[in-house]
């Protein structure tokens, strides 16, 4: 969020996101999750082929984990529908979503793929989200449009603009970027200073090899996108206005300061 502005939220491990996984494909995978809320939850492994029985949904592949109770996952790492491949994938909630997610519920989980490709020099994940927070209460309700002016707040790994800090990359050389809407609402993300290729969608190798400097991602998807950037001070932003803002003031909100050097 911002220096100024607290909210409610829930977590994995105490961090929004939560902590990033990382694997390689093939990879057995066993997570331990106990459930420390005060509520019914469960994790869903978003993209990932899991066996039906460790999917996390609720009533249908295992019964909600209540609080105080654990569940382990197990699995091995492979994109859905495509045993070989690899990239950006996510990790949330699939109870009342609509309020656990805009809480906090959701992490990073990267797929390493089979075949050996050659490392960028700065390989980072953004994630977006929106909060609606309610000062007069300390409570964070759900995200909802309707509501007129609502989210109020939007983060990118769980920071508002100016608190989004300034990603470091050197200039000329070549950088990944994992581009992830754990949100509710869509978000056009531009970057400014060159373009990219999009080399990943939804964690499945892209097929469109064109240069862009915009990408729109609706809630759950995601992008790895890789450009070189020239000297100087750069952006990456959302380009709905409303989203630059922090309670209705801007600049804030989907801002990631770029500095190449």
């Amino acid at each position: 969020m911002t220096k100024d502005q607290r909210v409610a939220a829930y977590a994995y491990n105490g961090i929004v996101p939560g902590p990033t996984i990382q694997v390689r494909n093939g990879q057995r995978v066993r997570i331990r999750f106990t459930n420390s809320l005060p509520v019914e939850t469960t994790v869903h492994w978003h993209g990932i082929g899991v066996p039906n029985s460790q999917d996390g949904v609720p009533g249908v592949t295992q019964q909600a984990i209540k609080p105080g109770a654990s569940f382990t996952y197990t699995f091995t790492a492979r994109p859905a529908g495509d045993p070989n491949g690899g990239g950006t994938f996510l990790y949330h909630t699939h109870v009342d979503e609509d309020r656990q997610m805009p809480m906090g519920l959701y992490g990073t989980f990267i797929i390493e793929p089979k075949a050996q490709v050659k490392a960028p020099a700065v390989d980072r994940t953004l994630v977006v989200s929106e909060w609606t927070a309610d000062p007069s209460s300390g409570r964070t309700r759900g995200v909802m449009q309707m509501e007129g002016m609502f989210p109020n707040y939007f983060t990118i790994n769980g920071h508002s603009y100016p608190d989004t800090g300034t990603l470091k990359v050197p200039a000329g050389k070549l950088v990944r970027l994992r581009l992830v809407n754990a949100g509710q609402m869509a978000h056009p993300l531009h970057l400014h200073g060159t373009a990219f290729r999009i080399v990943a969608r939804d964690g499945h190798p892209a097929s469109d090899t064109g240069l862009r400097d915009t990408v729109t991602l609706e809630s759950g998807e995601r992008a790895d996108i890789e450009f070189r950037l020239p000297k100087g001070k750069w952006i990456l932003h959302c380009h709905i206005g409303h989203h630059l803002t922090n309670a209705g003031e801007g600049p804030g909100g989907l801002i990631q300061l770029i500095q190449s050097a």
